[in-house]
């Protein structure tokens, strides 16, 4: 009954010389995938001898006017967290009795060709159409360096060999000569060669293979290669190498010994291969499991879907990064192994034997996308809709899962059985930004829920009928240490100390029964063990979380945050709401400009016009950042393709108001803000904590838009009707020096 399969699955031609003989042989470019296929001639490609003590090898007039390219951008680069996945010890390797991480490696390895090519450089001469490279010099230099540079004092550990790769000419068998073992004599004394490229082989000790529940003692030979590239024009020479790969084989685990594995090394020994996306490896599931069915209907419909607040829907695992329909491709790889084991394991007597199940799993280990855990429905169903329990799923396969038992009954006639398929855990790729709070570095966990149709017929065959996508859950986590409430700031502290609230978002992404369509269900909630209100640096309150029964939740219909009860007064007036006075004034000044242009009693209308424009202009850049030229300074930010407010609690508010107004208008318009107990007095702040209750937020602009008097008058005329239903109640004047004065008062209530 198996029925699933699953992907688990230069110097080109360079300037070198190690050969003495008569006859001369055009350079040429070697692949290294197959030494024995003919190659293309490379645009310069001249003879190479082997350099001697003669007076054209010495004479300076004919040194290389080389120029030694050390950095190579397609080397790849690993953080200190990437792990080398199957190796024990952390995914790092032993080197001489010191674990290396990958990172650590690369910089030995770059370090050391960095220098060779240095060594090259001043070992090499020109006669001619020919290069001469002086072998023993080459020797002497290495030793040199060996001796001056403390990062090659370990070459002789580090490395086990530096292989150049040569031949004599087009479809010959290459031949490496081992720069570590060269001596004061060396000479490469066949007919004239070619070079293809340099293989750096380190000294690692064997590895304990790690598969989870298989363990396995390999030999390790690890081996990073480069090819040369080697170009000449009318300003000289220029040399450089290329990555070309990074390869980690274990002969102790060949294709013979997971003969009878799903998992199967493909083409003799098992391999991973690091790259700059990652790692990857020859491990496939088997050519045996076949699969029924896919979950490919759903890839596209995943892809597209919109969920609040994430405006990517990227993930990453290590280096590699996912889109959510990437993540459902290799679940479903995951998903068909899971279906071969259970299929595997049906009886005559329609019973599923989960203990069974569990030992196909168990042999499963392909890190395409880290499987974290397969789970299977205890009992089938007999109605796609009908609901189930989480509790009611048996793990089957995880880290550190206890013996199973068990058996599932499949009745006569139509059948749902259930899995729960999950990748490790993942990174998802941006940030979670609901305009109050902004969580990164978030942890997000994917289950994917599949049910499969199964008939059983009255002459006892299966009948594997459909696959659906029942559900897939989606739960994204973070440490946040702050969010805004109304005109405030809210730290966060837990019971360790270390300020912080754990946010928690969960969407589960389902069909609707009328049409199927996947639609998302979001949930959001924000849990803390205490937090302080503030005010810039000083706490208006303190709220302890006793049996924490406080929480922060997103209403999603409503679109805003609820807060708990103690806070509620605090955020009744948004920083959005202060916003609104803001757009008042700018609106103001258009319908200000507008009364201008058709005005016929100006003097100069023209002029008028133009002024008053330019302060228009002017408070559109004091409102909205300028992303397209990196604006420094604005209240409104566009944040994919909403805006959003630029600022934190109302001091900071105030703060980027007045510098962005000092820096485009280019005058002292001020905006101050104050905090004012019920009797509407100034309340203290002794040692950054407010001495009383406070009841308003009092925030008063002075701002000095050098308009004329005349159209400073007709500014606040304009103004006052516009604010006349805001709750602030508004108080809008004419300053004797021409300063549009706004005050409004926010009261908490």
């Amino acid at each position: 009954m198996n029925f699933v399969r699953n992907f688990i699955g230069s110097f080109v031609v360079t300037a070198f010389v190690f050969c003495v003989g008569g006859a001369y042989a055009y350079l040429q470019d070697l692949d290294v995938e197959d030494v024995y296929l003919d190659t293309k001639a490379p645009p310069y490609a001249p003879n190479v001898l082997c350099g001697k003590k003669n007076a054209k090898s010495n004479d300076p007039s004919t040194a290389l006017k080389l120029d030694v390219v050390s950095a190579d951008s397609s080397m790849p680069r690993f953080d200190e967290n990437f792990v080398i996945p199957y190796i024990g010890m952390g995914g790092s390797l032993k080197i001489d009795g010191r674990w290396y991480s990958a990172s650590e490696m690369v910089g030995m390895v770059d370090a050391a060709r960095t220098n060779i090519m240095l060594a090259l450089r001043g070992n090499m001469r020109e006669n001619k159409d020919t290069l001469l490279l002086d072998l023993p010099g080459l020797k002497k230099t290495m030793d040199s360096l060996n001796i001056r540079n403390s990062s090659l004092r370990r070459f002789s550990r580090f490395f086990s060999a530096i292989g150049l790769n040569v031949g004599r000419g087009a479809n010959t068998k290459l031949r490496t000569i081992d720069l570590l073992a060269l001596k004061g004599d060396s000479c490469f004394s066949d007919d004239f060669v070619y070079l293809s490229g340099l293989d750096f082989k380190l000294n690692t000790d064997s590895v304990l293979l790690d598969f989870g529940l298989m363990k396995k003692q390999s030999a390790l030979n690890t081996t990073v290669s480069f090819d040369f590239k080697y170009n000449k024009d009318k300003n000289g020479s220029a040399m450089k190498t290329n990555f070309e790969s990074f390869v980690l084989e274990m002969p102790g685990l060949t294709d013979v010994d997971t003969k009878s594995w799903p998992t199967q090394v493909q083409g003799g020994n098992f391999k991973i291969f690091l790259s700059k996306d990652g790692a990857k490896d020859n491990l496939q599931l088997s050519r045996e499991i076949e699969p029924y069915f896919s979950l490919d209907n759903f890839f596209e419909p995943l892809e597209k879907i919109e969920i609040p607040f994430l405006e990517s829907k990227g993930f990453s695992f290590g280096k590699t990064s996912y889109s959510l329909g990437d993540v459902a491709k290799n679940i479903d790889n995951y998903f068909r192994v899971a279906e071969y084991a259970i299929d595997a394991t049906i009886g005559d007597d329609d019973l599923i034997i989960l203990a069974e199940a569990k030992k196909i799993l168990d042999s499963v280990f392909v890190e395409k996308l880290p499987l974290g855990g397969v789970a299977f429905l205890n009992h089938a169903l007999q109605d796609v809709h009908k609901e189930y329990s989480e509790r009611d799923f048996v793990e089957l396969y995880g880290d550190s899962l206890p013996a199973v038992s068990g058996k599932v009954k499949l009745r006569k006639g139509k059948n749902y059985i259930v899995f729960k398929v999950r990748p490790k855990t993942l990174k998802y790729k941006g940030n979670v930004d609901t305009g109050l709070l902004n969580a990164k570095d978030v942890d997000a966990s994917v289950n994917f829920y599949v049910k499969v149709l199964v008939y059983v017929t009255d002459a006892n065959w299966l009948v594997y009928d459909e696959i659906i996508l029942d559900k897939v859950d989606v739960s994204l986590s973070a440490q946040v240490p702050s969010m805004e409430v109304g005109l405030f700031t809210v730290k966060f502290d837990n019971a360790r100390g270390m300020g912080r609230a754990k946010l928690r978002y969960d969407v589960s992404v389902k069909p609707t029964v009328a049409d199927s369509i996947l639609k998302p269900y979001p949930s959001m909630v924000l849990t803390f063990d205490s937090l302080s209100l503030m005010a810039d640096r000083s706490t208006v309150m303190h709220l302890k979380n006793k049996g924490g029964k406080d929480k922060f939740t997103y209403d999603f219909n409503r679109g805003e945050w609820i807060v708990p009860a103690p806070l509620k007064r605090f955020a009744s007036f948004s920083g959005e709401d202060l916003l609104t006075h803001v757009y008042a004034v700018e609106n103001a000044l258009r319908e200000l400009r507008n009364h201008v242009e058709g005005s016929a009693k100006a003097d100069s209308v023209g002029e008028a016009v133009k002024n008053v424009a330019a302060v228009v202009e002017k408070m559109d850049r004091v409102v909205f950042v300028d992303t397209s030229n990196y604006g420094r300074y604005g209240l409104v930010k566009n944040v994919g393709a909403r805006y959003r407010k630029n600022f934190g609690d109302v001091l900071d508010f105030a703060e980027k108001f007045n510098g962005a107004w000092k820096n485009i208008l280019g005058t002292e318009g001020t905006c101050k803000v104050e905090f004012l107990d019920i009797k509407k007095k100034a309340v203290p702040v002794e040692k950054n904590q407010f001495k009383g209750n406070v009841a308003y937020a009092k925030i008063s602009f002075d701002l000095n838009f050098g308009l004329r008097p005349d159209f400073g008058q007709e500014l606040v005329k304009i103004l006052r009707k516009r604010l006349a239903d805001f709750p602030t109640k508004p108080q809008v004047a004419l300053t004797r020096d021409g300063n549009l004065a706004l005050e409004f008062l926010v009261e908490i209530k």
